[in-house]
């Protein structure tokens, strides 16, 4: 497969592979994972933010509004709030609120895999979260304490989780094209957010579709624009390179029915390829 759908986040992730581990992280119940995540997709939506609300909601409405139908009213709030105040907080509240709260798969698993079955209980505290500002302060947008070369070891702080992307129907090129475009091409994937478009723009710079390049007018905006967001990715350690893009090594992917049995699943019925719908499962990566 070519690049043409490669998308790299504010940290140089694949926007996809981003997704889809919000998506796990938040089944897991790890609000700092799941916080990491989320936020990776937020700075990367530069004043697009909404689809990210949106893609959260989407989450909502799939796996727990059946058990927590009363959450809607408030995260409609959260969300009218940060409408108003433009303050990643209530975004951050939402989030984190998920994590402590049941799910129930079965619309999830009905809709896109064809498998139908009963959620077994899960034992969940049930907190509304509210997180304090300096909670979230580690995810703001630009730390200028960090020298760019140094941004990526400094704020990758986790692998993306690659365990489902067949089963999830996950498209993505090859590593070998992945590893090209990260080395040669990586602030042309990364213009494809609006958040790396902004910044391109604020140096003047333009963007080469035919190409797949991006040019500054002259030296002075390519040297302004490199001096503060140089991150370097071809230069960072193995350990660095590998929590990012992962390795030439295949990752060991989850069937449906291990998917179902690791998140209390009980199924009644399935086909062995039960993917019928997974090319469009709009609540994690082909949205």
């Amino acid at each position: 497969m070519e690049s043409e759908n490669l998308v790299f986040t504010r940290y140089l992730y694949i926007e996809k592979e981003v997704k889809q581990s919000l998506f796990i992280s938040i089944l897991n119940r790890n609000i700092q994972e799941s916080l990491f995540w989320a936020f990776e997709l937020y700075y990367s939506n530069y004043s697009q933010e909404e689809v990210v609300f949106e893609y959260i909601f989407d989450i909502y409405s799939t796996l727990f509004e059946t058990n927590h139908p009363n959450l809607r009213n408030r995260f409609e709030s959260y969300r009218s709030l940060w409408e108003t105040s433009n303050q990643p907080i209530y975004f951050a509240n939402i989030v984190a609120t998920l994590c402590t709260r049941s799910y129930d798969l079965n619309t999830f698993c009905t809709t896109y895999f064809d498998v139908h079955g009963k959620q077994q209980p899960i034992q969940c505290p049930q907190f509304i979260v509210t997180l304090s500002r300096e909670e979230i302060n580690k995810y703001k947008q630009h730390d200028t304490s960090v020298l760019p070369r140094k941004m990526l070891k400094e704020k990758c702080v986790y692998k993306p989780n690659k365990s489902y992307n067949q089963l999830f129907g996950l498209k993505l090129p090859e590593f070998e094209t992945i590893q090209k475009a990260y080395y040669h091409n990586w602030l042309y994937y990364a213009s494809r957010m609006s958040l790396w478009d902004h910044r391109i723009r604020n140096y003047n710079g333009t963007i080469d579709d035919e190409k797949h390049e991006v040019r500054f007018e002259d030296n002075d905006d390519f040297e302004n624009f490199y001096n503060k967001y140089g991150y370097e990715p071809d230069e960072q350690s193995d350990d660095v390179q590998s929590k990012i893009m992962g390795s030439s090594s295949s990752t060991i992917q989850y069937t449906i029915d291990e998917f179902c049995q690791k998140y209390n699943f009980t199924t009644e019925t399935h086909t062995a390829s039960a993917t019928k719908n997974n090319e469009n499962i709009t609540i994690s990566m082909n949205k």
